[in-house]
């Protein structure tokens, strides 16, 4: 199982039941975007699908899983990387 797959079931498993079907779609069109390269656009996604990506958000702090702001800006946002 890919990390990727692994964080997944490990987030639906936390999910209430009557999010894990909105879930399960959600990453099926996550992946979609992925195999395309086409970068998830929030302002498309429904007040669920916002829900779902706010408490993966959430499962990562609480995991451990974070990265400093200053690497993200270092590493992302820099105009140096341009």
């Amino acid at each position: 199982m890919t990390k990727l797959k692994a964080e997944a079931v490990e987030i639906i498993q936390d999910l209430p039941d009557e999010k894990v079907a909105m879930a399960l779609e959600f990453l099926t069109k996550l992946q979609a975007m992925y195999e395309t390269k086409e970068p998830l656009n929030m302002s498309k996604l429904t007040k669920d699908e916002l829900d779902i990506e706010i408490e993966k958000g959430l499962a990562d702090i609480r995991a451990g899983r974070v990265i400093p702001a200053e690497e993200v800006w270092k590493k992302h946002l820099s105009w140096d990387n341009a």
